[in-house]
């Protein structure tokens, strides 16, 4: 059971990295175009366009995108709840 809880708390990190690195990629000019970049980004926005999407309905347009700290909110409550059943 120890084991389950292990890979969830490795798996929602490896979501963090990869968020940070899809925010600090998307401030480097043309690193969007390469393909490591685009798969990262399919990955991340199965998680990232849901609050979007929320946040767009409940707030309009807004000029700083606060979904990747909103998501980190989210896999930080998610990674404590796996600690503490696991």
């Amino acid at each position: 059971m120890a084991i389950i809880g292990y890979v969830l708390y490795r798996l929602l990190g490896f979501l963090e990295f990869m968020v940070i690195i899809e925010c600090i990629a998307s401030w480097i000019p043309g690193v969007q175009n390469m393909w490591f970049f685009m798969m990262i980004s399919k990955f991340t926005s199965v998680f990232l366009n849901p609050i979007r999407k929320f946040m767009y309905e409940k707030m309009g347009n807004m000029m700083i995108d606060f979904s990747p700290l909103i998501l980190f909110l989210i896999i930080d409550v998610v990674k404590r709840i796996v600690i503490n059943i696991f």
